[in-house]
């Protein structure tokens, strides 16, 4: 049986160490973001990638952002907030799967189009377990590229 105290330490420690996420996020989105456009998406994808297998994972003890669906709505949150660059899909995808990498979820990028009128559109999401985390789900609108 958990004490008042140890109950509100555990609450407090929660706060911080999702401050100390969102803070991890937005350097994270403020890197990956120029880093895109500087070395293209193929290359910041891998180098992240390489970057998140080489590191100690960090999951953090108690926090309900550990879960894949949450760490992508934090990610979504942090990408949209008044302290985020411009983010694109390719940029927020390469974070979202360097967080998801550090918390012990594999996952993976994946690329698609569409056939519009008048043009082409693509996008970028991320899988886990073979399903797309995002608020608000688009891929099945997509035809995904096959690695070659």
């Amino acid at each position: 049986m958990s004490t008042a105290f140890e109950t509100s330490n555990k609450e407090a420690s929660n706060r911080v160490a999702e401050a100390v996420l969102k803070a991890e996020i937005l350097l994270l989105l403020w890197t990956v973001t120029p880093l895109v456009r500087i070395l293209g998406f193929f290359r910041t994808a891998r180098l992240f990638k390489g970057i998140a297998g080489r590191l100690e994972r960090s999951p953090l003890p108690g926090l309900s952002a550990g879960r894949p669906g949450d760490l992508c709505r934090l990610v979504e949150r942090q990408a949209t907030s008044a302290l985020a660059l411009p983010t694109r899909c390719t940029a927020q995808s390469i974070a979202l799967q360097f967080v998801l990498e550090q918390h012990g979820h594999p996952s993976e990028i994946k690329l698609g189009a569409q056939n519009l009128i008048g043009g082409l559109r693509a996008h970028a999401w991320v899988e886990t377990a073979g399903k797309e985390l995002a608020s608000t789900p688009v891929a099945q609108q997509y035809v995904p590229f096959t690695n070659a």
